[in-house]
């Protein structure tokens, strides 16, 4: 089954013991949604240059992924070349990234196209939302938060904070990954701090 049918399967009952009341007649196609299972940890990039770009999270490894969508559809996939870490000194969670594009990104007028490393989209649905959701930004007060629909259901399942922290004592920015691994709600899998000074 392609990516693009990943979250339905078509099963066709055809078994003459099954009554009526017991499901569907025998013989009938019945779509049944499937739950779409995200077993990775997505990480966030956005673009600097023609072939640059910052990532957040774990560090990017040689030839990772990562997939670009903005707010209307999927532009395209880039392939690691190197990452070197962007702050000296400091926990290493944001990395200054050299990659190479799969031929040439869709085009876009959106200033918000964000790569994605760790979970696969798909090409013909994705794109990114606009949040607004107070559950997600309890600790910090938001600079930034964005959801991707990564399936076309119309849903965030990955969703990005970023924010000045509410609780630190010195300046600092809170970066939050939120993830619905289930289709039971989005959850924090991941929660960074760092100083304004390395973003």
């Amino acid at each position: 089954m392609s990516r693009m049918r990943a979250g339905f399967a078509i099963a066709v009952l055809a078994s003459s013991a099954l009554p009526a009341s017991a499901g569907p007649r025998p013989g009938h196609a019945v779509r049944v949604e499937r739950v779409h299972r995200m077993n990775g940890t997505p990480r966030l990039c956005v673009m600097q240059g023609a072939s640059t770009m910052l990532c957040l999270g774990a560090k990017p490894e040689a030839g990772d992924a990562i997939e670009f969508v903005d707010e209307s559809h999927y532009l395209g996939t880039a392939h690691v070349a190197r990452a070197e870490a962007r702050c000296k000194g400091e926990q290493p969670e944001r990395w200054n990234v050299e990659a190479s594009f799969d031929g040439e990104l869709a085009p876009t007028e959106s200033a918000l196209a964000l790569g994605i490393i760790g979970v696969p989209l798909d090409h013909r649905n994705a794109h990114v939302l606009t949040l607004d959701d107070p559950n997600l930004t309890t600790d910090m007060a938001p600079v930034k938060a964005f959801g991707v629909d990564v399936d076309g259901k119309g849903k965030s399942a990955i969703a990005f904070v970023l924010g000045q922290c509410a609780a630190s004592s010195v300046p600092s920015f809170c970066f939050d990954v939120w993830v619905d691994r289930d289709g039971r709600g989005l959850a924090r899998t991941t929660h960074d701090t760092f100083s304004e000074d390395c973003l």
